[in-house]
């Protein structure tokens, strides 16, 4: 995976060579938390737990489109966190879980005109494919991790805005904040060992959706 990820890099730098066609670097550290919901049957009641400190870091192309907007693609490697509680039956359990991820991002980057010399507001709207490459748990109160495996492929929403600054000729720094929103359930498989009174087995159709809020920095030559 890492010699694909290193391949799909120098793609990227070789696309740069057109015109219209300008390499940045991305760094995003962030937020990272999830979503939770469960069948009303479960008997459990299944919650979010807390957030942690994550990234998206990668290379970008920005394939330019007049001198207001851009496509821009490129390849991420993204980490989440996951953490889940369950409460129930006068006990509360809790697990954290670190997935990571390639991102595949596709997204157009519109500017404003001018607000100060060399100085524009940008906007961000796109999503990105996702590929996981790794999954661990970090921690839990049980014998054995509650969500045995993960899909292998996510997708997300991405929102930003943020601040572009030109340092030179063909230099720009760019600044601001960005919202990753996870469309796919993450969870693929999980132990079947809750039970109703009667002693059946009950699926509570866990669904768990990650997000990220992040500080955007990056640059584009």
């Amino acid at each position: 995976m890492k010699k694909a990820f290193l391949l799909c890099c120098i793609l990227l730098l070789s696309i740069t060579s057109y015109s219209q066609v300008k390499l940045g670097l991305k760094f995003a550290p962030g937020f990272s938390f999830n979503r939770v919901s469960a069948d009303d049957k479960a008997g459990v009641d299944f919650k979010k737990n807390g957030l942690g400190i994550r990234f998206i870091a990668g290379p970008e192309v920005y394939f330019l489109i007049g001198d207001n907007a851009a496509f821009v693609t490129g390849v991420w490697f993204s980490s989440r966190r996951v953490g889940i509680k369950y409460v129930g039956a006068g006990t509360t359990t809790k697990e954290t879980y670190n997935l990571q991820y390639i991102a595949l991002p596709a997204y157009l980057k519109l500017y404003t005109n001018e607000i100060a010399t060399d100085m524009k507001v940008y906007f961000n709207v796109g999503g990105s494919f996702d590929i996981k490459i790794k999954d661990n748990n970090i921690k839990t109160d049980l014998s054995d991790p509650y969500i045995t495996k993960w899909r292998p492929i996510d997708a997300s929403i991405l929102l930003g805005t943020g601040i572009q600054l030109q340092m030179g000729e063909s230099t720009y720094l760019l600044a601001g904040i960005s919202y990753n929103r996870g469309l796919v359930n993450a969870a693929s498989k999980r132990r079947f060992d809750l039970t109703d009174v009667n002693g059946n087995p009950i699926d509570p159709k866990l669904k768990i959706n990650t997000d990220l809020i992040s500080l955007d920095l990056g640059l584009r030559f």
